[in-house]
């Protein structure tokens, strides 16, 4: 009580009326002040947090300059990065971009392509739910799918894939066993135009539904291990166009594949075995463009291909096995031709029994051995051989491509073949011949240690004197005005 009273008795309990009333106003008037600096503090500080943000934005566009770049631009940046992904980092490349910062996120997620390329990885943690996030961002637009694994998936995984099915634009099958379970059903394959399957399957034994990849009405180019698992799968053989086989193949087998595959524009063939001379061969209107390697190259004794075009030979083991005169009865017209790991003289033994009218396109991956170098093809009969066919046919580009496992002695086979076509042009000029007036282009296409400065001066020449241009894609610094 004696406290209370005490704080009774206090001088502000005498305040008169105008006090009150100066107190208020000198009160309001600093109140007034108060808000006015704090409405000018903030002003300030929003000013400096605007300052702040554009120095951010400046300064990350001089650290991080693709920063600034347009959505699309990033989109094809990205998807740039995707193609170059093998399929089992697919996953880990997208999950990449999109943690990189809130703009590449929203960029990547807003963008459906970039989702579309899918690979099942049962090695990943938690494989199903990268594949529903997937597909889920992809939308509705098809597929390309990839199924990678080291070892056979489960029934139960195959299902779960299974039901994406209908989406697929393309489907490729690598280093994984299928399950036998996968053999009894038909997926549906609305969309599906290219199929590759880059393994074995057993057969599931003789009751075996072959119906799997059977409801595949756009299904038109196909890359198969072997020739029974077309059978196997229920590929439907007769609407082909485009076929591969990586595995050697029975050359019976495939020419029963073939017989049903009349609209086949594009064969590959590994390699064949059992070749016999009783088999009929088999016609096909359409192929316009073939791949043989090894013994594969027999393969042209039994078919009919009179719209041929373009032929690729890879390996070839002598040139002289190379028959081409059933080509030529066909009506066929090879203006592109190929040839990898080819010593020079077998080069020069195939392009010798080619009309000198009829290549217009040669590619040439010559065969460098391990150890040592080209010199033993004889540089006089190339210089009287293959230089005589390189510069006196219709030939309009020529490209050779150094495998990248050359040594630097084994540089020498670009030496002889430029060597070959100088001498026959300094032949011809000599002899006051025409030059070949239809070469608009040569190309050296190398991997390290490069090319010499002697042929680099020889394909100088060859610019020069045949008016051609002579490109060295790989060029080192100082070829560069060869380009």
């Amino acid at each position: 009580m004696d406290v209370v009273a005490s704080s009774l008795q206090g001088d502000h309990l005498h305040i008169s009326a105008p006090q009150v009333a100066a107190k208020t106003r000198t009160f309001r008037a600093e109140l007034g002040e108060i808000e006015c600096s704090l409405a000018s503090l903030r002003r300030e500080i929003q000013r400096l947090e605007c300052r702040r943000k554009d120095i951010k934005e400046e300064l990350a566009s001089l650290t991080y300059p693709i920063l600034d770049l347009p959505a699309e631009i990033l989109c094809k940046v990205f998807a740039a990065a995707v193609s170059q992904s093998p399929a089992p980092g697919i996953a880990r490349v997208m999950f990449a971009i999109s943690a990189v910062c809130r703009l590449w996120r929203n960029v990547a997620i807003a963008d459906p392509t970039l989702w579309a390329r899918i690979a099942f990885v049962p090695a990943l943690r938690e494989p199903r739910m990268v594949l529903d996030l997937f597909i889920v961002r992809s939308r509705s637009l098809p597929l390309r799918f990839s199924l990678e694994a080291e070892t056979s998936i489960t029934p139960q995984d195959w299902e779960y894939i299974a039901r994406t099915s209908n989406r697929w634009l393309e489907a490729s099958f690598a280093d994984i066993g299928v399950p036998h379970a996968a053999l009894h059903r038909e997926l549906d394959l609305p969309q599906l135009q290219r199929l590759s399957f880059g393994v074995d399957v057993l057969s599931a034994g003789p009751n075996a539904r072959r119906i799997t990849f059977r409801n595949a009405p756009r299904l038109h180019s196909v890359s198969i291990y072997s020739l029974h698992v077309l059978d196997i799968l229920g590929v439907p053989t007769h609407q082909l166009r485009e076929l591969e086989i990586q595995h050697p193949a029975d050359l019976g087998d495939l020419l029963h594949v073939l017989r049903s595959a009349k609209q086949l524009e594009q064969l590959q063939a590994a390699d064949i075995l059992d070749v016999t001379d009783t088999v009929q061969p088999v016609s096909l209107p359409a192929l316009h463009t073939l791949s043989l390697a090894r013994d594969a190259v027999m393969l042209i004794y039994f078919i009919v291909v009179p719209a041929l075009a373009t032929l690729h030979l890879l390996d070839v083991p002598d040139g002289d096995d190379v028959n081409l005169v059933h080509l030529w009865n066909a009506g066929a017209k090879v203006h592109t031709i190929s040839l990898s790991g080819t010593k020079w003289s077998d080069v020069d033994i195939v392009l010798g029994k080619f009309p000198p009218e009829m290549v217009q396109h040669l590619t040439v991956v010559p065969y460098i051995p391990d150890m040592g170098s080209l010199s033993v093809d004889n540089p006089n009969i190339l210089a009287n051989n293959l230089g005589r066919r390189l510069t006196a046919t219709a030939l309009q580009t020529l490209k050779i491509v150094i495998p990248p496992h050359a040594r630097i002695n084994s540089l020498a086979c670009i030496r002889e073949f430029s060597t070959a076509i100088i001498a026959r042009i300094e032949d011809a000029i000599c002899h006051g011949e025409d030059q070949n007036e239809s070469l608009r282009e040569v190309t050296v296409d190398f991997e390290a240690p490069g090319v010499g400065w002697r042929d680099i001066e020889n394909l100088k020449f060859i610019r020069d004197v045949m008016d051609v241009a002579v490109k060295v894609p790989n060029g080192l610094v100082g070829t560069v005005e060869l380009l």
